[in-house]
């Protein structure tokens, strides 16, 4: 049997999820089918070892948390179980047994959530292809969405592989490889125009700069710090409200 949206993963980076053949059973009742299968191990088990040997993570989450994944061929039902998002490699990993887990290329998906058991809110995360930013990378990236309204307030981390530097007498003493996280905050306007934004006042007046006067205003009556996610959602919800 052919597999679709996913292939065992052996080495470090990922190689290619779809085949010219495959590619032809992705729709319709075969595409259903076979994601069916996939999910209960009959197309392909993917045993999740890429990163063995690599210090960090390359996960948003270390845990897996329960979630659905919204697949862009509308004819697939939502997949539901535990998840993990890896953004090094834009994949989403569905477990489907202690051991084993399905990768989903995430160019297969249009966007998945990931289950809150705290009273937080669940996470959403959705690709914008269509954003216009110089990084046009962030087009194949799952942001976290933070709020939603006419300015949307957006989440990714940014995974880097550091290489090992532990030779010669300038070296780091970096005896392994290292994947290292950070959190970048972005606003999209209504032209998909992407902003990103600073967790500081400065950083979020050049964002709202259109609006400066009753954003500082309100900042001030709040007496917000922006230095958290909290405050630059309140921020952005009154920036949307006028």
């Amino acid at each position: 049997m052919k597999k679709i949206f996913l292939s065992t993963v052996a080495t470090f980076t990922l190689t290619t999820f779809f085949t010219p053949e495959t590619k032809a059973q992705t729709s319709g009742v075969n595409a259903h089918t076979n994601v069916n299968e996939a999910i209960n191990g009959k197309v392909s088990k993917a045993l999740d070892n890429r990163y063995a040997g690599v210090t960090g993570s390359p996960y948003w989450f270390k845990q897996w948390i329960p979630g659905e994944v919204k697949f862009q061929d509308t004819s697939l039902r939502l997949e539901k179980g535990p998840i993990k998002y890896d953004p090094f490699s834009s994949v989403v990993l569905l477990k489907s047994s202690s051991k084993d887990s399905t990768v989903f290329d995430g160019n297969t998906i249009e966007e998945f959530t990931l289950f809150s058991n705290d009273g937080t809110g669940n996470l959403k995360f959705r690709k914008f292809p269509k954003l216009k930013f110089e990084d046009t990378k962030l087009k194949n990236t799952f942001f976290q969405v933070l709020q939603e309204g006419n300015t949307l307030v957006l989440k990714n981390i940014k995974k880097s592989l550091v290489r090992a530097d532990f030779k010669g007498g300038y070296s780091a003493n970096r005896t392994t490889d290292e994947i290292t996280s950070e959190n970048q905050y972005f606003l999209l306007k209504p032209d998909q125009t992407l902003i990103k934004v600073k967790l500081n006042r400065k950083g979020m007046m050049n964002a709202l700069a259109d609006k400066e006067s009753s954003v500082t205003e309100f900042i001030k009556k709040e007496k917000l710090s922006l230095q958290s996610e909290e405050d630059l959602k309140k921020v952005v919800a009154f920036y949307n409200s006028i």
